[in-house]
């Protein structure tokens, strides 16, 4: 939009809040870098008058020289309404791989605004954050993206000046600790966070435990994990990784994982200790039945493990086998408290949602998917090269939607009752 119409509808707009998108690959819409020099520079000059009634104001770049640009200029304006930032480089470009390390101490700099949701992309470490005096803020929300040069020592940092934090997203981030955190770390740099209650860690590298025992950052408030790892990491992946992760947080209620590929006795240990989980869902992980079956009551050595899960999601595990489910689903179906006539207690709850996808056809037999849909309230089943249609669409309406790509000729029958 030219300038002269956008400073028309900023004067027209009055009081109301403004959300501001500058994102940038190269120099494009402008002609070459000059120009885009020239275009940001009236942009913040257009923009400034109203930084009082900015609520939302991004700021993506593929260029260090304009980050650096938008930098200089976003410290002159006056943003007393800002709830959302996202600044930085990104790297959505395939031939941009560097990362923003110019301006020296960029991340402290930025969680001094006044936003409750802070998004950092593309800083290089340590440049990006250097130690020095204690700052809190009242970040709600923090994300860090595509960033290298990681410390675990540096992030334990940079959350001890967020006490109010409620999410923490880490994507596509680089660390330079290929060991678990050092009792040094945790001496000197202890950090408490009673409100996080969600995190998210996308593609990180190599897969630190940032959760675990021997971590300073303590989440007693923690609910939520959702972890997703590239599947080139199986043979450096650490078994250590969910068997901390539950030891540090034993009060999850949902766990989300990708490409977690660790034993049976790992999965076993870990899910022992999550009494209170209600959802979990792995994708590619290579369970296997004999995973799997830790969830029987039958196969429960004490007490019955995830005893209050209601959701479970299996997404693309193409080792496990439609029996097995219908087996743990229609046990644990019948073993639910129900106060009968004796008021006799059975052994957790029954699951509520059974969502499979990305399944072979050829491993899901007929009979168990009937005998699975009179144990759940809900049951989504996602199979290609299938000639089950008649079974799974009766009494359901499909979605339509296509949820695996294993075969080239794929066809998803989706089941809900």
């Amino acid at each position: 939009m030219a300038p002269q119409i956008t400073s028309k509808y900023l004067e027209r707009s009055k009081a109301l809040p403004i959300s501001v998108d500058m994102t940038m690959i190269g120099s494009y819409p402008f002609d070459n870098f000059n120009a885009a020099r020239v275009g940001l520079e009236e942009f913040f000059t257009m923009i400034r008058p109203y930084g009082r009634r900015i609520r939302d104001l991004v700021m993506v770049f593929t260029e260090a020289e304009h980050v650096v640009l938008a930098f200089e200029w976003m410290e002159k304006l006056l943003l007393p309404s800002l709830e959302f930032l996202e600044f930085g480089l990104t790297n959505i470009v395939p031939t941009v791989t560097n990362r923003l390390s110019s301006i020296p101490n960029i991340l402290r700099t930025l969680l001094t605004n006044s936003s409750r949701c802070l998004c950092a992309r593309g800083f290089e470490f340590p440049e990006a954050w250097e130690p020095g005096p204690s700052i809190s803020t009242f970040l709600l929300d923090l994300r860090i993206s595509e960033c290298a040069g990681l410390r675990l020592v540096d992030l334990a940092e940079i959350l001890s000046c967020t006490p109010s934090l409620e999410t923490l997203i880490l994507y596509d981030c680089k660390f330079r600790d290929r060991l678990p955190w050092g009792d040094n770390v945790k001496r000197n740099t202890v950090v408490h966070l009673p409100e996080l209650t969600k995190v998210e860690m996308q593609w990180l590298w190599p897969p630190v435990s940032i959760l675990s025992p021997q971590s300073p950052i303590s989440t007693p408030g923690l609910k939520h994990v959702t972890a997703a790892f590239k599947s080139d990491y199986y043979e450096d992946f650490p078994q250590s990784w969910l068997t901390d992760l539950s030891a540090a947080n034993p009060q999850l209620s949902s766990l989300d994982v990708t490409n977690c590929v660790v034993s049976l006795e790992t999965w076993s240990t870990a899910l022992r200790n999550w009494h209170s989980m209600f959802s979990l869902r792995t994708n590619s992980c290579e369970i296997e039945d004999q995973i799997l079956q830790i969830l029987s009551p039958s196969l429960a050595a004490r007490d019955m493990v995830l005893p209050n899960l209601q959701q479970l999601t299996l997404d693309n595990e193409l080792k496990l086998s439609s029996s097995t489910i219908k087996a743990i689903v229609c046990e644990r179906h019948s073993n639910a408290k129900v106060e009968g006539a004796g008021g006799n207690e059975g052994q957790g709850v029954a699951l509520q949602e059974l969502t499979l996808r990305g399944w072979d056809a050829a491993r899901v037999d007929e009979s168990d998917v009937i005998a699975i849909k009179g144990c759940v309230k809900r049951f989504n089943l996602g199979v290609f090269n299938s000639e089950m249609s008649d079974v799974l669409d009766e009494g359901s309406e499909s979605d339509g939607q296509s949820i695996s790509g294993q075969s080239s000729n794929p066809t998803t029958d989706d089941d809900e009752t």
